[in-house]
């Protein structure tokens, strides 16, 4: 009887800690992701200063892809996202580009030119349960990092990657 009550509350603590342990796995995803991606920035970066070669960066939404190519010799770097992250927007937006056939957002490219500016890049990711994550490449400094962003709806990234809060908008 009292191995039975103990099988019992053994069974309603995991039933009770079970959704925190997947929040926190989604969480380190998500961290895992941005790192990845940042991993991805820096290496064009590198390989545009050191080795004198321009690079493709390219952020394919629908294949939850993004990925530096060199043009000269076409080392590819990838950071596949996992299904449960996506990328939700890509800053600068570009209001010519459509979607495809299939109502998917289209690749977004940027070059990394050696010598040359290195491009305003965010990258809004986000899980399934709503947290978001950006990824910012700045070009006045040309470093990669990332920021939490804890309410996505009051906040928005300007051109200048300052936050503001969506009240202060003109």
């Amino acid at each position: 009887m009292e191995m039975l009550v103990v099988m019992a509350l053994i069974a309603l603590l995991a039933a009770l800690s079970l959704p925190s342990f997947t929040t926190g796995m989604d969480s380190i995803r998500l961290r895992s992701a941005a790192s990845s991606v940042i991993s991805t920035f820096n290496l064009a970066l590198t390989r545009a200063d050191r080795l004198q070669e321009a690079v493709d960066v390219t952020v394919s939404p629908a294949r939850h892809l993004v990925e530096a190519r060199t043009m000269a010799t076409g080392i590819i770097r990838r950071a596949e996202l996992p299904k449960e992250i996506s990328i939700a927007h890509v800053y600068p937006e570009e209001g010519l580009l459509t979607a495809s056939d299939e109502g998917l957002p289209p690749d977004r490219h940027f070059i990394v030119y050696p010598n040359g500016a290195v491009p305003r890049i965010t990258l809004d990711l986000v899980n399934e349960h709503g947290t978001h994550r950006y990824v910012l490449l700045d070009p006045i400094t040309g470093v990669a990092r990332e920021r939490v962003v804890t309410d996505p709806a009051a906040e928005y990234v300007d051109a200048d990657h300052q936050t503001a809060s969506a009240k202060d908008e003109p």
